[in-house]
């Protein structure tokens, strides 16, 4: 009887220890879970930015818009981002900027800035220009008492999809886009993390099944070399999906991360995994969920990146701090934890008690 007692006070123990380690509202974010943000080209950041930093979110991930500071080659118009680093640095809070996409006058088709630019050595240009300006002892901090350098670029967004790089994806293309990028920024000196896209597979137009990550390190093995992180965005598919599904018929379930993990190890070039965007939307059509599932599914979400995957996930991005854009069925426009008359969802309370 005696041993039995002993025994469940050392299981009630242990229980007690896993709540405290795993129960939201700790302190288990340890700086490492941000946002997606669209605020550079929003007008004035201050406000939002005093707002994700009350409720304790350490990072935001920014559009750095290469068409819209390099309009024209060599000329750079730096008033928006200047904007944003400064109101980020006052309100202590990290920024990975997503360097994307073309500049009209560099890209490969006409002008689409979702086509890769022509020459990379163009986009390099541009990354070295960023970090240069806001990276350690860039030229934008001088004499500025709030000093915050930019901590991670992320070179272009989710090229893995045809949508953001057309005509289809092409990994070997990314990987000569991305070794003279990340070189540049090495080159700058500015302590600037580089973050390179690892999914698992393509989206193509053509819907032809390829994978994404394994071809881009076939394509070029000496890039890891260059990479301090893995940029993954875990959405699920179907959209309505949890963190916790393995659908049978899909690939896209939320724990491919782990296997994107074991295809780096094998291929001797783990890095730490950069979760750069993930979300569920309130959309009322296909692929929506409730405000309150929402909450739920990002909520066990963050309890997995921040607990079990805590060794090897470096931070984490809800997409995002948007507000709806009040077409109701529309799945793209309410990714975002606020409502379209600014008023917040439940998910924000879920991310803010895991953030602190």
């Amino acid at each position: 009887m005696l041993l039995k007692a002993a025994a469940f006070a050392i299981a009630l123990a242990a229980v007690a220890v896993a709540v405290v380690l795993f129960a939201p509202g700790g302190d288990r974010g340890e700086g490492r879970v941000g946002y997606s943000t669209h605020l550079t080209f929003a007008g004035d950041p201050g406000p939002d930015l005093e707002r994700l930093h009350g409720a304790g979110v350490a990072w935001i991930r920014e559009d750095f818009l290469w068409d819209a500071i390099e309009p024209e080659q060599g000329r750079f118009d730096w008033r928006a981002t200047d904007a944003l680093m400064g109101a980020a640095a006052e309100h202590d809070l990290d920024v990975l900027a997503i360097l994307g996409y073309s500049a009209r006058w560099a890209s490969s088709d006409d002008g689409d800035v979702h086509a890769p630019p022509r020459d990379p050595a163009d986009y390099a240009a541009y990354a070295r220009a960023v970090v240069e300006r806001y990276g350690e002892g860039g030229s934008f901090w001088r004499g500025r008492a709030a000093v915050r350098p930019l901590k991670a670029v992320e070179l272009w967004n989710e090229p893995w999809g045809h949508f953001f790089w057309r005509p289809e994806p092409d990994p070997a293309a990314y990987a000569r886009l991305a070794r003279p990028a990340a070189e540049a920024v090495r080159d700058a000196g500015g302590g600037v993390d580089v973050l390179v896209s690892a999914d698992l597979r393509q989206v193509r137009a053509d819907g032809a099944v390829r994978p994404w990550f394994a071809e881009l390190l076939d394509a070029d093995p000496e890039l890891p070399a260059l990479v301090d992180g893995w940029s993954v965005h875990p959405y699920t598919e179907p959209r309505d999906q949890g963190p916790n599904a393995r659908p049978a018929s899909s690939p896209y379930a939320f724990d491919r991360v782990e296997q994107i993990r074991s295809l780096a190890s094998r291929r001797g070039v783990a890095r730490p995994i950069w979760l750069t965007e993930l979300g569920w939307s309130t959309s009322t059509g296909p692929g929506g969920v409730s405000e309150a599932l929402q909450a739920a599914y990002l909520g066990t979400a963050l309890d997995r990146a921040l607990g079990p995957w805590r060794d090897f996930v470096a931070a984490v991005f809800v997409y995002g701090y948007d507000r709806d854009n009040g077409a109701g069925d529309d799945l793209e426009g309410h990714f975002g934890v606020r409502r379209a008359d600014g008023s917040l969802k439940p998910a924000w309370d879920a991310v803010a008690r895991r953030a602190g």
